[in-house]
């Protein structure tokens, strides 16, 4: 028996055999098809930023300002011409004092009539204007504000049965104002007075004709400080939307 052939089977025996139990190197498994990229939510658009309220303190340079331009703007009133005018009716009744069959009985019923104008006299020198608040808050300024001036005024007045006249005098004026104006850009708008109030005192008539009419005269005239001011209050609020800072 020949020994080649059997090496040989042996061999070829051998190597199948290493082939078939040779642990092999674990492949990794097939990667997987690889997703689609998904892109990422775009960011909502930004709202535009809203610019912060100027802040405006309480500072030396604008209670200066803010007295200046109300002063200049009531001086404006210094003459008959440009004075603040009122017109007024208003209806009286003069009762008994006593009853009849319990009931008051009217004795009479009239209607009184009034014309006045109001201005400043010497404006540079009789008015004195008091910055006494300015604080700024939520986005306002908030003010308080007190003036006190001499005037000169002229009245005309009808009582029926007591007849008509036209007399002059002054007075001093004290006011107290008090309101609030929105803070802009470098300046100061849409100036609101809430409050307007005072009284009207030492009151001088300039002759013996006035006597019959003063009280027709002082109703009308305090109608300037009481009932009747817009026209002030919108030359306050007018003088404050003037200030640029």
């Amino acid at each position: 028996m020949e020994v080649l052939p059997v090496v040989r089977i042996w061999l070829i025996a051998l190597i199948v055999c290493v082939g078939v139990c040779w642990p092999t190197r674990a492949e990794a498994p097939p990667a997987s098809p690889a997703s689609p990229a998904v892109a990422a939510p775009a960011a909502p658009p930004s709202l535009p930023a809203v610019p912060a309220l100027t802040a405006v303190p309480d500072s030396p340079l604008v209670r200066k300002l803010l007295t200046k331009l109300i002063i200049e703007e009531l001086q404006e009133h210094r003459t008959d011409e440009t004075a603040w005018f009122n017109e007024k009716r208003k209806d009286r009744q003069k009762w008994t004092s006593g009853k009849v069959f319990g009931k008051p009985i009217r004795l009479a019923s009239w209607t009184e009539e009034s014309k006045t104008w109001l201005w400043l006299e010497d404006p540079e020198n009789t008015l004195a204007v008091e910055l006494k608040q300015l604080t700024p808050r939520d986005g306002r300024l908030e003010f308080a504000i007190s003036v006190t001036a001499k005037a000169r005024f002229k009245a005309w007045g009808r009582i029926p049965k007591l007849g008509q006249a036209s007399v002059g005098g002054n007075l001093v004026a004290d006011l107290e104002i008090v309101g609030s104006t929105a803070i802009g850009k470098g300046q100061l708008q849409g100036s609101q007075v809430t409050t307007l109030d005072g009284k009207l005192r030492d009151l001088r008539f300039n002759n013996d004709l006035a006597h019959p009419l003063e009280d027709l005269a002082k109703d009308a005239l305090n109608d300037y400080v009481h009932d009747k001011n817009h026209k002030l209050r919108r030359s306050i609020e007018k003088a404050i939307d003037r200030v640029h800072f």
